[in-house]
């Protein structure tokens, strides 16, 4: 599948997000952590993609803990999309009952409706506002 994501791809070959710069904190082997600076970007996907320098699945197996918390990070996030897509689902019976648009320009284009679509809704009932971080219950592990 991601053979055929544009997106993906043009990440991986340096079209797409080549001169985003970001810096992230890193354990150097005497135990002091640096500051390094990397260019790109990446995907987080699941598994059944690719293992390109471009996507950031979660670990199949591990006992490094750093690299199980990663994967701990990466299931809930996606958990959390799942959810996304499922609201959207009970929202647009297009997207519950199977989509039977063919090409992948047209079900792009069917998708971004039913999220602009939706994104209105909320801006309608007023649930658009930028959540208050410190007021949100604190989920323990």
């Amino acid at each position: 599948m991601v053979l055929f994501d544009r997106f993906v791809k043009g990440i991986k070959d340096g079209d797409h997000l080549g001169d985003v710069e970001f810096k992230l904190l890193e354990r150097r082997s005497n135990g002091e952590i640096a500051t390094v600076k990397y260019t790109g970007g990446y995907v987080i996907v699941d598994n059944g993609y690719l293992r390109w320098s471009a996507t950031a699945p979660p670990f199949k197996v591990t006992n490094i803990i750093t690299e199980i918390r990663w994967s701990k990070c990466v299931k809930l996030m996606r958990k959390d999309v799942e959810c996304g897509f499922g609201i959207l689902k009970g929202q647009w019976r297009i997207l519950k009952t199977g989509i039977r648009i063919q090409g992948v320009e047209a079900v792009e284009e069917m998708w971004f409706t039913c999220s602009a679509l939706h994104n209105w809704q909320l801006q309608i009932d007023g649930l658009d506002t930028d959540w208050d971080m410190t007021s949100l219950p604190v989920q323990s592990e």
